[in-house]
Formats: structure tokens, C-alpha cells, sequence
């Protein structure tokens, strides 16, 4: 696999264009969930379309719903959208941070409908753990694929994504572990991806390991599409404190 390195300097680009005010919003949906310090809205993403119905499907998390245990919530999408949840899901244990990461899967089983995965990066004293959930016709908040950080402290599911990796017709798993370190490096991080299957293992495929301490690579991850016309998704990843702040953002190619 070929790695692309992008490195930002300090420039900033305005793009001038017509402002439009959230009262001007033509059909605008506002969805909340009545708890205090819920932080409903942490993390957004088109979940795909998980129920089957031809619409894409929206999933929004809240790390800190139900006293800090976290959830997550879909809502699915239509020609007469509403505000109501149809799917929720509920975290585990407390002080999880379930939902801090969200993301539609792309469909990882190859059943036919897009599947989502949501990250807890704070379980189990911040080893993380990422839940996969199948779509279906009757699609239900029950965990489908359970994936573990392999250390305490990585933040495993800090952030998550999706795509196609390899070709082989099932949509991937791409999850970051900001705060994995290593003995050479202290929050070096980890990006890991999982090939889907019809029987998906929980055993990562490729690891891709920050440069140096406290670069923190998986502090965000994508599937950024075929970035180069070879007919695979590419893997984004972002470090965003390497070489003291200065940061640095990731392409890998696949490559057989």
C-alpha cells in the first residue's frame, strides 16, 4: 500500500458566497433529545440508507445522554422527514462515550442495506471499542460486530469511517485510536482498518502507526473515495498534533 503525506502550511482560503440565515432555511429539520449535558449533536453523518426505503438515513450522537453513558440516534430519512428517532442505541456501561465517533459503513455484510458503526473510546478505562450495526428492513439497536482497542488509554473509536478498501465488494472498517502509544513513541496513534465479509472477523486487516509521540494519527479518519482512479477507496487519517501542532494529514493508496 502507498502512502500519500499531505502537509498544510498556514494559508487561509475565503471563498465569498451568499449567506443564508438558519430562519431562512427552506424545510428546516431541528432534532435535539431533552438532556442537559446530553451533547446531543457531538458527532453527524449520513448513515446511509439502512432501512431499504430508497432515502439515506441520518445518525447523530450524544456522548453524554443517559449520565454520561452516551448513545447514539437514527433517524430515518423520507419525503416527509420528522424529528423522531428510529433507531437509538445505548450504551453498555457508564462514562463510554458511546457516540463520540458516528458514521454510515457503507454495507459491510453485503446484504443490501448500509450499515453504521459508532465508537466508545472511553470504555474500559479509554481502550475503546467500536460497535458495528446492520441495516435491514427491521434494523434493531442491537450490535451486530463488537471491536475492541488492543491498549489502555489508545481511544480506540475516537473516530471511524468506511469504504471500500479493497475492492472485494464489501465496504471496510476504518477506526482511529488517537492515544496509542507504543515503546518507542507515547500517543503516537493508530489507525486501523477491517475488511467487511459476510462473516466479519474482528481481527484488524492493515495498522497504520503515527510517526511520532504525540502525533496522535486517528484523531480523524475517512473514507476518502478513489482518490486516484484505480478503482479502490482510499484511507484519510489526520495527526493533527504532530511535530508540536503543526499537524499532518494522511492518504494511504491500496496496493496489492
Amino acid at each position: 500500500m502507498k502512502k500519500l503525506t499531505l502537509i498544510f502550511s498556514a494559508v487561509t482560503m475565503i471563498v465569498m458566497s451568499q449567506s443564508i440565515s438558519f430562519s431562512q432555511s427552506v424545510n428546516l429539520l431541528q432534532f435535539s433529545e431533552p438532556e442537559i449535558y446530553g451533547y446531543f449533536g457531538y458527532s453527524v453523518r449520513s448513515a446511509g440508507d439502512v432501512n431499504g426505503d430508497g432515502y439515506d438515513d441520518i445518525i447523530i450522537g450524544a456522548l453524554g445522554e443517559n449520565s454520561n453513558t452516551g448513545g447514539a440516534y437514527i433517524y430515518f430519512g423520507g419525503e416527509n422527514m420528522d424529528t423522531l428517532s428510529d433507531v437509538v442505541f445505548e450504551a453498555e456501561s457508564e462514562y463510554t462515550d458511546l457516540g463520540i465517533s458516528v458514521s454510515g459503513a457503507g454495507d459491510v455484510n453485503g446484504d443490501g442495506y448500509s450499515d453504521v458503526i459508532i465508537g466508545a473510546s472511553r470504555i474500559n478505562s479509554f481502550k475503546g471499542r467500536a460497535y458495528i450495526c446492520y441495516g435491514g428492513l427491521n434494523m434493531d439497536n442491537t450490535p451486530d460486530v463488537v471491536l475492541n482497542g488492543e491498549a489502555l488509554g489508545s481511544d480506540f473509536g475516537n473516530s471511524v469511517g468506511g469504504g471500500d478498501v479493497n475492492g472485494d465488494g464489501y465496504s471496510d472498517l476504518i477506526i482511529g485510536a488517537s492515544g496509542f502509544s507504543n515503546e518507542f513513541n507515547f500517543r503516537a496513534g493508530r489507525v486501523y482498518v477491517y475488511f467487511g465479509g459476510t462473516i466479519m472477523d474482528t481481527v484488524s486487516d492493515v495498522v497504520f502507526t503515527g510517526e511520532s509521540s504525540y502525533s496522535e494519527l486517528g484523531i480523524s479518519v475517512a473514507g476518502a473515495g478513489d482518490l486516484n482512479g484505480d478503482g479502490f477507496c482510499d484511507v484519510a487519517s489526520g495527526a493533527y498534533y504532530y511535530n508540536l501542532g503543526l499537524g499532518r494529514a494522511y492518504v494511504h493508496f491500496w496496493k496489492f
